[in-house]
């Protein structure tokens, strides 16, 4: 993991956990993370919600909500679509 991408993730994931509550549950999301390929910032929220043992089907509207909400973060602090899952571990 390069300084910078490891410090964007360091504030993404404070950001979420101290103004969103996801703190994760009994996984963290760094356990989630694929060894190697591409993470988008679409899979990257799916992880986050994952690991907060979040459902779709507990209330779709409320999952809709965070996944965008967590997408658009994982954006804007990485400054990209998708990164390297390898910069991420």
């Amino acid at each position: 993991m390069t300084a910078t991408t490891a410090r964007r993730l360091d504030r993404l994931m404070h950001q979420l956990c101290l103004q969103h509550g996801h703190c994760g549950g009994r996984v963290h999301v760094r356990d989630l993370l694929p060894e190697a390929g591409a993470i988008s910032a679409e899979e990257f929220a799916s992880l986050i919600l994952r690991a907060e043992e979040i459902e779709a089907t507990y209330s779709p509207e409320r999952y809709a909500e965070q996944h965008q909400l967590i997408s658009g973060l994982f954006r804007q602090h990485m400054q990209a679509e998708q990164v390297e899952a390898v910069d991420l571990t």
